[in-house]
């Protein structure tokens, strides 16, 4: 059975205005559909639809231009930390060996876990890790295979 407000137009009209206006599907809905158990985005999408063919409207509607460059922005944000987390996981071998071997001689060298993890990862800072986990766990995870597989101490002793 169909909302009757969706048949007629007053929900789809709504959705469609405040598309209009810039906002997100889940914000439509959430402004549309105030019960926080039925999200209403989807709901909200249809009727924007529906009301916009009924009377011949462009579909999607039109966003402002300073929407559509935050929209751009974010996608692009989200493209290039994807294509880093993909370069990382996919990374070859840099001519000294594995990462692991790479992490072991450097704390070997006396370098924190943490300055390990941003160095072969090449981040700057805890904002550009491209992981969810801790970067000095993996770095340590990473090590420890490492010594394992080639019957090195654990932990590594630093050399002076």
């Amino acid at each position: 059975m169909r909302d009757s407000r969706l048949q007629y137009g007053t929900i789809g009209r709504r959705a469609y205005e405040l598309r209009k206006q810039g906002l997100t599907w889940p914000e439509i809905g959430r402004r549309i559909y105030r019960k926080k158990q039925r999200p209403g985005d989807r709901a909200s999408m249809h009727g924007a639809k529906f009301f916009a063919k009924a009377n011949d409207l462009p579909w999607p509607p039109e966003l402002p231009d300073a929407v559509q460059e935050q929209i751009k922005q974010k996608a692009d944000a989200a493209r290039r930390r994807n294509s880093r987390r993909r370069a990382i996981t996919q990374r070859k071998d840099r001519g000294d060996g594995t990462i692991g071997r790479r992490v072991y001689r450097l704390r070997r060298r006396g370098m924190k876990w943490v300055d390990i993890a941003f160095k072969v990862y090449e981040c700057e800072s805890i904002y550009d890790w491209p992981f969810e986990s801790d970067p000095s766990n993996l770095v340590i995870t990473q090590a420890r295979h490492f010594a394992k597989r080639y019957k090195l101490t654990w932990p590594p002793r630093t050399t002076p």
